[in-house]
């Protein structure tokens, strides 16, 4: 079962590749990315979408490989950030017309990745500082 579902989800991210790749085969003059929502908040959004995906990786959130629970949480996140999911479509349309810009946006995304990873670490390491000194 879950062997299908992975399957499943590698079709989507297969899809998903696809849909990039002929957005890359568009005309080559320069677009102005989506003004639908700031590039900063996008970044975030693309983050904690990919959150949610490695938490159902990970197994961390319960039923998170079932589609329609990823797709219910995906529109949560979607719902935090004011946007309908065709605007997070028209968002994706618009920065993959650029695949440099797109390049660059998911930089920063990666960036941003890092940056709460980074955060994470250090409150685990100043909570199990506090453990241990209370130990003491």
């Amino acid at each position: 079962m879950v062997f299908c579902t992975a399957i499943k989800v590698s079709r989507q991210y297969l899809m998903v590749l696809l849909l990039f790749v002929l957005a890359s085969c568009g005309p080559d003059e320069q677009k102005e990315l989506s003004n639908i929502l700031p590039e900063q908040k996008m970044i975030e959004l693309m983050a904690d979408l990919h959150l949610i995906d490695a938490m159902a990786k990970e197994r961390i959130l319960e039923h998170n490989s079932n589609p329609v629970v990823k797709t219910a949480q995906m529109k949560v996140i979607l719902y935090e950030y004011n946007i309908s999911e065709e605007q997070f479509d028209q968002i994706l349309r618009d920065y993959t017309e650029d695949p440099e810009a797109f390049y660059e946006f998911y930089e920063k995304v990666i960036n941003e990745l890092n940056v709460r990873l980074t955060r994470i670490e250090a409150k685990k390491m100043a909570d199990e500082e506090k453990s241990s000194s209370q130990k003491d």
